[in-house]
């Protein structure tokens, strides 16, 4: 399996289907140490969002929100293709910092597979990405 881009490369080769399942991951692109921006998201730098821990990450995977005031708020997983995996909040956020997990699951509660993911958090005025690579 292979994904690339004009700035990520990642391949999974050695895959092994005989007793515990395993792989190599490379990515070309090493984890930024902080948010990615997108186009049109809001130019505060107030409102953050940063995958804890090591990257790449097993599951559970624990994101790191802050915001400078209460708010509404939405954060989302979505996988290379841009679809939804999972809402993990949708409603009001306390202002301030705080820690939301994620449990590696899919709406149903299906397993998610290895992969490159996406967290979204979005709020009025604009949207934080964080970038992150789990394993299984």
């Amino acid at each position: 399996m292979a994904f690339n881009d004009s700035e990520h490369s990642v391949s999974i080769a050695q895959v092994s289907w005989h007793g515990p399942h395993s792989f190599v991951l490379t990515d070309s692109c090493p984890p930024k140490t902080g948010p990615l921006d997108v186009p049109g998201s809001s130019p505060s730098s107030q409102v953050r969002l940063e995958v804890l821990g090591a990257h790449p990450a097993r599951a559970p995977v624990a994101f790191h929100v802050h915001v400078p005031e209460r708010m509404r708020a939405e954060l989302a997983i979505y996988d290379l293709a841009g679809r939804r995996v999972r809402t993990l909040l949708d409603g009001e956020l306390a202002a301030g910092v705080g820690e939301i997990r994620w449990d590696g699951r899919g709406v149903r509660g299906e397993t998610t597979g290895a992969g490159v993911y996406f967290a979204r958090l979005s709020v009025a005025g604009g949207q934080r990405v964080a970038r992150l690579v789990l394993l299984r």
